[in-house]
């Protein structure tokens, strides 16, 4: 997501000054309630945060390519039966999470 916000800044002749890099959105959704600064998040994740640190939502003026999860495994555990059970149980869980965050967010930020 970095280089195509950046490029997007290139293309219309505008500058951006990055803060700082963090290791996660968390992090940096943290950072800016003690700065002026914005950051660019995904609306399931920043949906996470509307109720418990002072931020504002909003849609962005652009559109940014769609991007996708994966569970990853080794592949000697493709077959075992626990470990597929985990897998199923994995899926369901975060495909609810992301659901649920990213309604919180659609709705605080309309």
């Amino acid at each position: 997501m970095k280089q195509y916000v950046g490029d997007l800044f290139h293309q219309h002749k505008k500058k951006r000054k990055v803060l700082a890099k963090t290791p996660s959105f968390t992090s940096a959704i943290e950072l800016i309630c003690q700065t002026d600064a914005l950051v660019t998040a995904p609306l399931h994740i920043a949906g996470q945060f509307i109720d418990k640190l002072p931020i504002t939502i909003k849609p962005l003026p652009f559109e940014l390519p769609v991007h996708s999860y994966y569970l990853l495994w080794h592949s000697k555990f493709q077959n075992d039966p626990a470990h597929r059970w985990f897998r199923d149980q994995s899926f369901l869980l975060l495909q609810q999470h992301l659901k649920e965050t990213y309604d919180v967010g659609k709705l605080n930020h309309l």
